[in-house]
């Protein structure tokens, strides 16, 4: 494989966790305002609201969009293997997420749009990364286990 295939893959894989995050990350902005904006609800309430609102936005969108079963050696796009990691990283995410929001917003006073904005786009570089090395990584299938394999099985 050429260097130039390699990059335009990693190219094309961050391009589309952008996307998909970006679409996330708007409906959870987008929830978070009107609740706290039109209905009056505390910041941090809403913040778990809109995240839960946003959550399976993310999920179809990373593990059929930008972790495809196919390059991540999965059996289907999307796994109970999968599922399970990814709302563990997402949940972990939204822990730092939630935790910004209740110290700037409710115990600093600072804009809740300026923390908003800064924390759900600022979360999303660690989960590029534990979505691609872990949540969504299937079985591993590399030459020397599969060689070890086969010579216990005899084939």
């Amino acid at each position: 494989m050429r260097i130039s295939q390699i990059n335009t893959q990693q190219v094309r894989e961050i391009a589309t966790f952008a996307l998909v995050g970006l679409s996330a990350s708007v409906v959870h902005l987008a929830v978070a305002l009107f609740l706290i904006e039109r209905l009056g609800v505390a910041a941090w309430v809403a913040n778990i609201e809109a995240f839960l609102i946003a959550l399976p936005v993310s999920y179809v969108g990373h593990s059929i969009l930008t972790f495809s079963a196919s390059q991540y050696n999965r059996r289907g796009a999307m796994t109970w293997r999968s599922a399970r990691r990814f709302f563990l990283m997402a949940f972990g995410g939204f822990a730092l997420n939630q935790m910004s929001v209740v110290l700037f917003v409710s115990w600093m006073g600072l804009p809740h749009r300026s923390v908003l904005f800064l924390t759900v786009f600022g979360v999303a570089a660690g989960l590029f990364l534990a979505g691609k090395f872990w949540a969504f990584r299937g079985a591993y299938k590399d030459s020397l286990s599969q060689a070890m394999l086969s010579a216990k099985c005899g084939d």
